[in-house]
């Protein structure tokens, strides 16, 4: 005689039928779960119900990294005028290190919503360290935004490497560009080379501060623990000498690092001075030409 089932048995076939049939209309489901959401993306974007033609231009900000392969470059300046239909573009190398190195640059530039009536001629000049100019004019008269795209490769890197940046017209001048010649080129580059050099001597005067705090505090530290070595056993005091002789190390270090830092703002300043030189006969060879 069949034994009864019991109602958990019975639930249990229950839930294997519908699990069964479910798995047979799962691709079924799936297809039209996937036609429905091509439909309805389909009638949304044929709508424009949430596709705006209103799209915010993030143009690349002052002092933004530009980066070719190893070298990197900072957008120190920027000059648009769609009026003139020009613009200028300052980079200036991040490195501080000067090497020299023949580099050369390629400019070409797209446009969103272009007029289509833009033909680009490009001068460029470079300076102290790589320091470069670039100058861009007969872009089209009309857009919601340009990408420069920078193409640059030198003797040291052979390799072609590929950077861009962004304008969006609300961010051009009504003023027309400022031209600049060679000569202004390496004033301009020779006073970025100043200021990079003022900036690192900032920084190392900061470091060189905290590490003369840090060092007053482990001197303070070992005073601590030598007082209290003579109420410690000698077990005690092995480790603390330990621990003193530790503090003393990184004193070392510390006072070793500050050292070769203030070595380093020495020769940061001396060529400031011989910048500084330079500076004086670039602009006295400009005050000649112009006489």
């Amino acid at each position: 005689m069949e034994n009864k089932k019991s109602r958990l048995d019975l639930l249990r076939d229950r839930v294997e039928d519908l699990s069964i049939a479910a798995r047979r209309y799962q691709s079924l489901l799936y297809f039209a779960w996937f036609s429905f959401v091509v439909l309805a993306y389909g009638l949304m974007i044929g709508l424009n119900i949430f596709i705006s033609d209103d799209i915010k231009i993030v143009s690349t900000k002052l002092q933004s990294e530009l980066t070719f392969g190893n070298t990197t470059y900072v957008l120190v300046d920027r000059e648009v005028s769609q009026q003139q239909r020009s613009a200028t573009f300052l980079l200036g190398k991040k490195e501080l290190d000067s090497v020299y190195e023949d580099r050369t640059w390629e400019v070409a530039v797209e446009y969103q919503d272009g007029s289509g009536d833009g033909n680009i001629e490009t001068k460029i000049y470079q300076g102290e360290n790589g320091f470069t100019y670039i100058q861009v004019e007969g872009l089209a008269s009309e857009w919601a935004a340009l990408r420069v795209e920078l193409t640059t490769k030198s003797d040291v890197q052979q390799e072609e490497q590929q950077d861009y940046i962004v304008v969006g017209s609300s961010d051009v001048q009504t003023k027309n560009v400022a031209f600049k010649g060679e000569t202004d080129v390496q004033i301009l580059s020779i006073d970025y080379a100043i200021d990079q050099r003022k900036d690192a001597i900032t920084t190392n005067e900061k470091v060189i501060k905290n590490n003369e705090e840090q060092i007053e505090k482990n001197k303070e530290k070992v005073q601590l623990l030598e007082a209290d070595m003579v109420y410690q056993t000698e077990a005690q005091k092995t480790e603390t000498q330990s621990s003193i002789n530790q503090l003393d190390e990184q004193n070392r270090q510390l006072e070793a690092t500050n050292y070769s830092t203030e070595k380093q703002n020495e020769e940061l300043q001396e060529q400031i001075k011989m910048l500084d030189e330079k500076m004086k006969d670039q602009k006295n060879g400009l005050k000649k030409v112009v006489e």
